[in-house]
Order: structure tokens, then C-alpha cells, then sequence
């Protein structure tokens, strides 16, 4: 099984098949999940942003991926904006 890094949690589902490239777009990832594509934890999911946690399982296309919360309490922290988002963004690199 597969091991999925995540640096804080809940995460969208939608986003952990776009961000792990199993899936071209959020759009698609959106597709698979409304087709029952994906599951979570044995059972399909068709919530697109269903809240994953640390433990969970996701299964798409044969491959099963466990989320795992790392530990980021050594990594910086670099908070910027994007003009074109709403939402403030942190970019945590590992020292």
C-alpha cells in the first residue's frame, strides 16, 4: 500500500487524487468520485469533498494510498497571497 503524505488535515478527497497525479485535472477527480470510482476506508465515496484524515484509505483504479500526517513542527513557514485567490496560502519548506 501506498503512503500519502499530508502536512495538515482534514484534505478534500478531490485534491488527494489531483495533488498524487492519479488524475489530470480536479475536474476529473471530481468525475471518478461522482462515477463511484473511488473509495475510502472500503466503501465508495461519492462526497467530492469528503474530509480525509490521518489512517484513511483512498482506492482508485487498483491502487490502494494510506494518508499519513507528517510531522512539519521543524519545517518554516512562508505565508504568501495570490492575486487571482481569495484564500491565503503557507508554503512549508523542510530545513
Amino acid at each position: 500500500m501506498k503512503q500519502v503524505d499530508i502536512s495538515h488535515q482534514p484534505v478534500e478527497l478531490y485534491k488527494i487524487l489531483k495533488f498524487e497525479g492519479l488524475v489530470a485535472s480536479g475536474a476529473e477527480a471530481k468525475t471518478a468520485i461522482d462515477n463511484g470510482l473511488v473509495s475510502v476506508n472500503g466503501d465508495i465515496e461519492t462526497r467530492r469533498r469528503k474530509k480525509m484524515l490521518h489512517g484513511d484509505v483512498v482506492s482508485f483504479d487498483g491502487t490502494d494510498f494510506q494518508l499519513r500526517l507528517q510531522d512539519v513542527s521543524n519545517w518554516s513557514v512562508y505565508p504568501f497571497n495570490f492575486s487571482s485567490s481569495r484564500a491565503a496560502i503557507s508554503v512549508l519548506v523542510a530545513n
